[in-house]
């Protein structure tokens, strides 16, 4: 059996078409790392479904830690929000927390499991929530969903992107220092 891929290039390049040998026996024939394996339609639509299939939360997680509005130059030519420029926007809000969690400087160590769900237009309200899911001796490990309010459809959220962020409490030359914790 063979199928279509699309190949997504690093800056959102025109997708490169390619055909591959799929395993029949597979347990997601859509998704590959990396890859969307489509047989037809739009290449959202592999992604859409997917999406679909797992199950979505109805409300976000965790605390507002920033909030913007996607502007033109934020885009790709087909009119998408570019995902590095999500992540940063995800890297700010979360590193917010993880300052104000550790009462110091804090930098960003590593990002894990970051999932784009859905594409952001221009004009969307792109909303971080980020939440504080473990406090090790010097580092802190920050989930963080983007939720956007598409433009002119006002009132109704949508998840689009989730990620994890490990952050390590630093002193002013850099090197690791223990997190601040309250009470202590």
């Amino acid at each position: 059996m063979t199928a279509d891929i699309l190949v997504f290039g690093a800056h959102r390049a025109p997708l490169q078409k390619r055909t591959k040998k799929t395993n029949a026996n597979a347990c997601h024939p859509s998704l590959t790392l990396g890859m969307t394996e489509v047989s037809q339609g739009w290449p959202w639509r592999a992604i859409t479904d997917y999406k679909n299939s797992m199950s979505t939360p109805e409300k976000p997680k965790g605390e507002l830690v920033i909030r913007t509005i996607a502007m033109p130059a934020d885009t790709n030519p087909n009119g998408d929000v570019f995902g590095g420029w999500l992540m940063s926007q995800m890297d700010l809000g979360s590193g917010i927390l993880a300052s104000k969690t550790a009462k110091a400087r804090v930098v960003t160590v590593a990002m894990e499991g970051l999932s784009f769900l859905q594409p952001v237009g221009v004009g969307d309200t792109v909303a971080c929530y980020a939440w504080v899911e473990k406090i090790g001796r010097t580092s802190m490990t920050i989930p963080v969903e983007v939720w956007v309010e598409r433009f002119r459809e006002h009132g109704i959220q949508v998840l689009v992107t989730r990620g994890v962020f490990i952050y390590v409490a630093v002193d002013d030359a850099g090197r690791p220092i223990p997190v601040q914790r309250d009470g202590a």
